[in-house]
């Protein structure tokens, strides 16, 4: 957990102070005091979070915090929760199709 924080913690600095200042302190001080002081991952500005060979996790709790703090209204959150929902559905949607491990990498291989 500490690395993921240590790369959350990158990643909302990078974003800047505006960002920064939306997240509650309890939650901001939580991600400082708990993140891996000896790990600074490298955070290139100029490509995507998920080009950035970090975890699924710290991507999740990036994108926990933008529906939770950094929304600008109710119907860009409703609009965020609402692809979650579709991702998940086609997650499961995949589980379902696949019959076996090896039948699921092949899927998700595809695409």
């Amino acid at each position: 957990m500490e690395k993921i924080l240590s790369e959350v913690y990158t990643i909302v600095l990078t974003m800047g102070k505006a960002y920064q200042i939306r997240i509650p302190d309890d939650v901001w001080n939580t991600i400082c005091e708990k993140r891996d002081k000896d790990y600074t991952p490298f955070i290139d500005e100029n490509k995507a979070l998920d080009e950035q060979g970090l975890s699924s996790d710290t991507i999740t709790f990036i994108a926990m915090l933008h529906c939770d703090y950094w929304c600008n209204s109710e119907e860009e959150k409703q609009e965020l929760i609402k692809l979650f929902q579709e991702n998940e559905d086609r997650y499961n949607q995949t589980l379902i199709q696949a019959g076996s491990t090896k039948d699921l990498l092949k899927l998700l291989h595809k695409k």
